[in-house]
């Protein structure tokens, strides 16, 4: 008890020094690095991020692009993020050879400063289509990315037919022409050179790497991983309704929230509630019955994985600061319960052994579990369940009788009415 005081209070310690520092007066600039795809998962860690800044006071976000291009959508959502934010977004086109294409120059652009490096390239921004569409529908999303671009420039006092001409020609800028024709603030050899030129130098950085939601995020967005998950979904469903088990099902049920996710029909708190539904159903059965022993790993997993979703949905939490105390008293008493749970139950599963499990040979009892012939279930004897083998099939409810044992198995056989 003693040790456990000495780690809380030293948790506290550390949490009240690291915000004295935070608070002495040094600037302070978040660092997000997009490498790849502007997709959900980019978006949602940019997103996070700016909450995190907001919170945290932050001078500048500093938004380290390095892409090719990406979806329409996580592109709106990343940009309408930017134009709402209460701190002020540097976009960096660096190191030397990054992009800033497509989808990135918008983004770029949105930007109350833009940054590249001497070496990186900015435009390319008509659009690009994953499947075949009609004039109309192209003319359409070109008409608005148009007006789209032109809107940003024009908030941002940049040369608004330049920019415009990315999407209409389709023009690509280097750095040194993109300052010329007045889209960029500031051409640079490197970042620091560029906070420079802004009076930051000195600032702090707390840089925000890409975590694996926003990995997790990013891999659903591909169209080729939403279809497998989609199909291995619908196929387990299907296997499961000629071969009864909640496992497939349950399985089935969260392959295809993955994949509707995906797609943009459900949104990542929706999946994290299925994902925590599907855990407890799983962990619940397990507890309530046993002997089925494969639903407790899954369930845990999908529980964890519905946990962590809806935990990382927050803003960021910068290491050192105080919410770290919380969180590791958090984990620390949910890791203690945990085990004493892992303890009681297994206390309970072994209470049997203190029997002499050969004499239920010859005694009848009912089962709690749809069995298949020689496929684990479960039956009540005596007011206690037990794992069992069956030489034939048996439905719940029906009554068995004990033929023989196997260790701490039970052989059982149906009672077949007379």
């Amino acid at each position: 008890m003693k040790l456990v005081k000495l780690a809380i209070l030293s948790l506290v310690a550390i949490a009240v020094i690291n915000q004295w520092a935070w608070g002495s007066g040094t600037k302070l600039i978040y660092l997000i690095r997009i490498n790849g795809s502007i997709d959900a998962g980019s978006s949602d860690l940019i997103k996070r991020g700016l909450r995190s800044a907001s919170l945290d006071n932050a001078s500048y976000v500093v938004i380290a692009l390095d892409t090719y291009g990406g979806y329409l959508k996580s592109m709106d959502e990343i940009i309408d993020s930017i134009l709402r934010s209460k701190v002020p977004i540097i976009v960096y086109v660096g190191p030397a050879g990054a992009k800033a294409e497509s989808a990135g120059s918008y983004i770029a652009v949105a930007a109350n400063y833009l940054i590249m490096h001497k070496l990186s390239t900015i435009g390319s921004a008509s659009p690009v289509f994953l499947y075949p569409v009609s004039s109309t529908e192209r003319e359409k999303v070109a008409n608005y990315l148009v007006k789209r671009m032109e809107t940003l420039a024009k908030a941002r006092g940049r040369n608004v037919t330049a920019c415009k001409l990315m999407i209409i020609k389709n023009l690509n800028y280097d750095a040194s022409e993109a300052l010329r024709l007045g889209i960029a603030n500031y051409v640079v050899n490197n970042l620091t050179e560029g906070l420079t030129k802004l009076g930051l130098r000195d600032a702090k950085i707390v840089e925000l790497k890409a975590d694996w939601r926003a990995k997790l995020l990013s891999l659903l967005s591909d169209p080729t991983v939403i279809w497998l998950t989609f199909e291995a979904g619908m196929f387990m469903i299907i296997v499961d309704i000629f071969h009864t088990t909640a496992l497939l099902t349950g399985l089935g049920v969260l392959l295809i929230a993955l994949a509707l996710f995906g797609i943009g029909v459900i949104g990542v708190d929706l999946l994290a509630v299925i994902a925590l539904v599907i855990g407890s159903a799983f962990i619940a059965i397990e507890l309530i019955k046993p002997g089925i022993q494969h639903l407790y790993i899954p369930g845990l997993a999908s529980f964890l994985l519905g946990l962590l979703l809806a935990y990382q949905g927050e803003p960021y939490v910068r290491l050192g600061s105080f919410q770290v105390s919380l969180i590791a008293l958090a984990l620390f008493g949910m890791g203690l319960g945990g085990f004493y749970m892992y303890k009681i139950r297994g206390v309970l599963k072994r209470r049997s052994t203190f029997h002499d499990v050969s004499k239920l040979v010859g005694k009848r009892g009912i089962a709690k579990t749809d069995m298949k012939p020689y496929e684990p279930g479960v039956v009540l004897v005596d007011a206690e369940t037990w794992t069992a083998l069956s030489e034939d099939e048996v439905k719940e409810g029906e009554e068995v009788e004990i033929i023989r044992v196997d260790g701490m198995k039970l052989i059982v056989r149906r009672v077949r009415s007379k």
